[in-house]
C-alpha cells in the first residue's frame, strides 16, 4: 500500500515497488489507508492481504503518524514504512512511536529503501 499525497511521490514509490512486489494499491491520504487496511483485515483472501505500507507523515484528512497509529490499533502486523521530509529526530520518534518500523527520509534513496525492506518481502 502506497500512501501519499502527492501524486509525484506516489508514482516513483509505486515505481520502486513494481520491482519487488506483485501487486500494490495506492492511497492519498491516511483515512484512505485506514479505510483500505481496514477492508484487509476484514477479508478472508489472501489475495488482499497487505503485507507493506509505505506511509508519508504529513498528509490531508489524516497524517501518516495518526494513520500508522489507527492501523496498529486495528491489528495489522505488516511493515509500516514511514517516509517523511522532517527528519529531525523527535519527527521521526513520533513516527516510529505510533506504528511505524521504520522512517525514511524524503526524497526516497533506492539502496536506502532496499536495505529498510529487504528482511520483509519474500522473493516470488
Amino acid at each position: 500500500l502506497v500512501v501519499d499525497d502527492t501524486p509525484l511521490s506516489r508514482k516513483m514509490q509505486c515505481r520502486l515497488l513494481k520491482r519487488r512486489c506483485r501487486a500494490f494499491i495506492e492511497a492519498e491520504d491516511g483515512q484512505q489507508a485506514v479505510d483500505i487496511v481496514n477492508a484487509s483485515l476484514a477479508s478472508d483472501s489472501e489475495n488482499s492481504a497487505i503485507d507493506l505500507i509505505l506511509m508519508d507523515s504529513v498528509m490531508p484528512v489524516l497524517s501518516g503518524v495518526l494513520a500508522a497509529k489507527k492501523i496498529r490499533e486495528m491489528g495489522y502486523r505488516g511493515i509500516i514504512v514511514g517516509i517523511t521530509g522532517n527528519v529531525a529526530q523527535d519527527d521521526i520518534d513520533t513516527f516510529l512511536a505510533s506504528g511505524a518500523d521504520v522512517v525514511l527520509p524524503k526524497p526516497l534513496d533506492i539502496a536506502r529503501f532496499d536495505y529498510a525492506i529487504q528482511n520483509f518481502l519474500s522473493p516470488e
